[in-house]
């Protein structure tokens, strides 16, 4: 990418040539103003001594003397008066020529530079003429002028800057630069001209990005376009054009890719391919979210992707239901009936999956802990379990082998095992849930399969506490107790 053009600001203030007739002015003022210094001297010095001091008359006869008119020392203050007129006049011409109002003055703004000169001409003509009063009155006129364009150039420049930067808004850089460099005269330190003046020189370089874009446009190359119009913008962020042709582009891109994405996710939607069609939607949303083509399609594939869904997880629930895995299947059911409330497959399955998981996990429960069955309570319990999943039409096999297991394990935990106790006639024995069986040498008991807990006591001796358990397949079992400890 070419380098930004720049335009470093003059180092030192600019000095402006001055107009060739102020010189010759100068001079001609000069040698009047020595003329009438010597009449004045004249009239002051040497007039008053000649009348006071008459030379001798050869003639006696009395002689009428003509005092001569001299109209040089009449009009000497008018001259004098139009003299220092022109010097200010000239003064100010020169400090003005060398700030550049040739430059910044030359529009006409209540007056021009070009009016004023010819004002100081028509002064400078009457004052040649010798007439001086409208020579003073001229240069009068021209003064003010001078300070009436002195005084208009904020406005001025203000006006040069508008039309730089509309210069540069109509790509015409001559134009601009023209305006910038007026501003500049008029203000040497005004930092937006000197801008100005650096943005000129970056649009050839701008002009050439915008025309490259434009050719890309016209190709359908939206992209390289966009480039383009990028890069110019890159050279002058302010660049109007630059930005204008930009933005349109965007919205030929927006546009562009909207109507690939909306078209993309309606054909894969036609196409039951839901995956691609909402990642094309997802696309499209974000380009236009509220368009009413994005809402409509939206809704469509939600809406299938709902029914998609609910027929997948009646799919799986039977699967489950079909495994036995009942835990799962109230999940699945559940799930469903929170995407729809009124889905029948889930409605019907929910309690069915609740009967079936309610009763699997009391049978598992036995199964996992026997030991429970102990109890005469549990085995009641159990047996119920057992005969309600018996009675029911379908329970399923693995439940069923579950049930008649459990139903064996009552039937072992009814059964009680001969237990033979041997002791040394002086402890005092206990069996906790069972009874006192007191003091002995050896006893015989029927206990049914499950864990026991037994104590003995002797007075004088350390009690004595024994677990013992009684399996299921027991035949029988001999257990010794005594307390040996003394305390």
């Amino acid at each position: 990418m070419p380098e930004k053009p720049t335009l470093e600001p003059p180092s030192q203030p600019r000095v402006f040539p001055t107009d060739p007739n102020a010189e010759r002015l100068k001079r001609k003022a000069l040698i009047i103003f020595i003329v009438l210094a010597l009449v004045a001297v004249a009239v002051v010095v040497i007039l008053p001594r000649w009348l006071t001091n008459p030379r001798k008359r050869t003639i006696e006869a009395p002689v009428t003397i003509v005092q001569p008119l001299l109209p040089e020392a009449e009009e000497s203050p008018k001259a004098t008066e139009a003299q220092k007129l022109l010097n200010t006049t000239l003064k100010l011409k020169a400090r003005l020529d060398n700030e550049g109002i040739k430059i910044w003055g030359a529009d006409k703004l209540v007056t021009s530079y070009e009016e004023v000169l010819k004002l100081l001409e028509e002064a400078n003509s009457k004052f040649d003429d010798r007439l001086f009063d409208k020579a003073i009155d001229g240069y009068k006129k021209t003064i003010s002028g001078f300070e009436q364009l002195e005084a208009s150039r904020p406005e001025r420049t203000r006006r040069s800057m508008l039309a730089g930067n509309e210069a540069l808004n109509q790509l015409d850089a001559l134009a601009a630069k023209r305006h910038f460099d007026t501003a500049l005269a008029a203000d040497n330190d005004n930092a937006e001209a000197l801008l100005g003046l650096q943005r000129c020189a970056a649009l050839p370089q701008i002009m050439e990005y915008i025309t490259q874009g434009q050719t890309h446009e016209n190709n359908g190359s939206l992209n390289d376009a966009r480039q383009m119009y990028l890069n110019a913008r890159a050279l002058d962020k302010d660049c109007t054009p630059a930005q204008d042709h930009l933005k349109r582009v965007e919205v030929l891109i927006e546009q562009r890719d909207f109507q690939h994405a909306i078209s993309d996710a309606m054909s894969s939607y036609n196409q039951n391919n839901l995956g691609q069609a909402r990642r094309a939607l997802n696309t499209a949303k974000k380009l236009r979210p509220s368009d009413a083509a994005v809402r409509d399609l939206d809704q469509q594939i939600k809406n299938t992707e709902q029914r998609t869904e609910l027929q997948r997880l009646n799919r799986q629930a039977l699967s489950y239901e079909k495994a036995e895995q009942w835990d799962k299947a109230l999940g699945l059911y559940i799930r469903a009936l929170k995407i729809d409330a009124t889905a029948g497959f889930a409605q019907r399955g929910k309690p069915r999956a609740e009967k079936f998981e309610a009763l699997n996990r009391e049978v598992q429960g036995y199964l996992s802990n026997p030991g429970n069955l102990q109890s005469s309570q549990h085995r009641s319990h159990a047996r119920k379990l057992h005969d309600t999943i018996a009675a029911m039409t379908t329970n399923g096999p693995k439940l069923k082998e579950k049930s008649n297991k459990l139903d064996r394990l009552v039937e072992l935990y009814n059964r009680p095992v001969p237990i033979v106790l041997q002791s040394d006639d002086m402890t005092d024995v206990m069996i906790y849930r069972v009874g006192r069986l007191g003091n002995f040498l050896e006893h015989s008991l029927q206990l049914k399969p499950g864990r026991y807990k037994m104590r003995g006591a002797r007075s004088g001796y350390r009690d004595v506490i024994i677990e013992f358990s009684v399996p299921i397949d027991s035949t029988g079992k001999t257990i010794s107790i005594a307390c040996k400890e003394m305390i």
